[in-house]
């Protein structure tokens, strides 16, 4: 898989800021994935991103009408974990369901670090322990973390999962899925 470092290397290679078979500094590497990172986030803003569907698995909570997403939001996990390279470790997962796309922070993670692919965690499970690939390499030592989803540019659709029982135990893979009406502003309104 290339990783941004390869992206970086290849168009600083590109405009003569590096030679063939030389490789970057640290402080250059980190310029460049600092443009990089300014580049997609410009072409997200104006729609030239290539668009990927992510799935938010979160637990309701019994008469809670309205949850938010983004930073400070009721939408998103507290696990222990640390960081080594771009190599997240998931320890124990206290709050909510790790998953990619998920923007963390915590004692010592570099602002804007989001998770952008998964290693042994999510095997089958999306609320699992183990590993994740973070957009920014670092060291961070084994720390309390909190991750949110970033506001999504569209919802496509929405539903409430319910497992189904009868006499009290689990219908083998019973579950209903209710829909969620998605309303603009005005509609809500």
């Amino acid at each position: 898989m290339t990783q941004p470092i390869d992206i970086i290397t290849r168009a600083m290679k590109d405009i003569g800021a590096v030679a063939a078979g030389e490789v970057p500094t640290a402080d250059e590497a980190q310029d460049g994935l600092d443009m990089l990172n300014d580049m997609l986030a410009q072409w997200s803003n104006e729609n030239m991103m290539v668009f990927y569907r992510t799935e938010i698995i979160f637990k309701t909570v019994q008469n809670t009408v309205q949850y938010t997403l983004g930073p400070g939001g009721s939408v998103g996990a507290t696990f222990v974990g640390s960081i080594s390279g771009n190599t997240l470790t998931v320890i124990s997962i206290t709050y909510g369901a790790v998953t990619m796309g998920m923007t963390l922070s915590g004692t010592g993670i570099t602002a804007g670090t989001t998770i952008v692919g998964f290693g042994t965690g999510a095997g089958g499970n999306v609320n699992e322990a183990g590993t994740y690939t973070v957009s920014i390499y670092q060291t961070v030592s084994s720390t309390t973390v909190s991750a949110y989803y970033e506001r999504p540019l569209n919802i496509e659709s929405a539903f409430v999962r319910v497992a189904t029982t009868q006499g009290g135990s689990n219908i083998a893979g019973g579950y209903l899925d209710y829909p969620v009406a998605i309303l603009s502003l005005e509609e809500y309104e």
